[in-house]
């Protein structure tokens, strides 16, 4: 979709799916059309940086030392130690379990 920012259930966007969908789909199509537009997909890219940068320190002040990946097919995983536990959200909902692994199964197992 033309300008859609993904985001996950904790508000963090995943780069990922933002840079495939407005980095080689229809923004640079749009903007070859409309140079008049190239501005405003560079201000969505600063906007995306900023609230990026900005809900990433909001998160360590309410959840500090949680860890963040981006998985597979447009998930994210946290860590968090004190719990010893896995977070994994797809966007429509998520899981939390604690892996008989811990970290070792978050850092390699976890896809």
């Amino acid at each position: 979709m033309c300008g859609r920012t993904e985001w996950t259930l904790s508000g963090r966007r995943n780069p990922e799916r933002i840079i495939t969908g407005e980095g080689r789909g229809a923004f640079p199509a749009i903007a070859e059309e409309l140079p008049e537009l190239r501005k405003v997909r560079s201000d969505l890219r600063t906007d995306h940086s900023q609230l990026d940068w900005l809900l990433g320190n909001l998160q360590k002040l309410l959840v500090p030392n949680v860890r963040v990946r981006y998985l597979e097919r447009g998930r994210v995983g946290y860590w968090d130690p004190g719990k010893r536990a896995v977070v994994i959200e797809d966007g429509n909902g998520g899981t939390v379990f604690t892996p008989m692994g811990g970290e070792t199964w978050f850092d390699e197992v976890l896809r």
